[in-house]
């Protein structure tokens, strides 16, 4: 059985260049973004790209108990990531799963993290604040 709930963060007046939806299925979510932006669109994939080298790698985040958490997963391989880019279409899908509660509850813990970047960025907001999450207690 899937579970498939969606979070549309995309914002009205954004609504025709930039959208990300989130849809949460049983082991974990699917992120599908499209943007006219094609700046916007290559700062994602080169961040994305960095940031797989560094969980590979083994590095830490050094900044959000719940990131540095999501980092180690990845790098372990409880957490599997497939990201795919459409260069002509403008739009990627990343799925990200796990096989464990505790790999769940850090996808979606880390997809809402992102959902609060991207309607940070869409309301132009300079230097938002995040406060740091804690670890799900399914990885305690």
């Amino acid at each position: 059985m899937v579970e498939l709930s969606e979070r549309n963060t995309e914002s009205p007046e954004e609504e025709e260049s930039h959208r990300r939806l989130v849809t949460d299925h049983d082991v974990g979510v699917v992120t599908h973004v499209q943007s006219k932006d094609t700046d916007r669109l290559e700062w994602i994939k080169e961040h994305i790209a960095a940031q797989m080298e560094r969980m590979e790698a083994g590095s830490t985040s050094g900044w959000d108990p719940l990131i540095e958490e999501y980092f180690k997963n990845v790098h372990s391989k409880d957490i599997e990531i497939d990201c795919n880019f459409s260069e002509g279409e403008g739009s990627f899908k990343c799925n990200s799963s796990s096989k464990t509660k505790c790999g769940q509850d850090l996808i979606k813990g880390h997809a809402d993290l992102h959902g609060e970047f991207a309607a940070a960025i869409q309301k132009k907001e300079g230097n938002p604040v995040f406060i740091p999450r804690d670890v799900p207690d399914s990885c305690v």
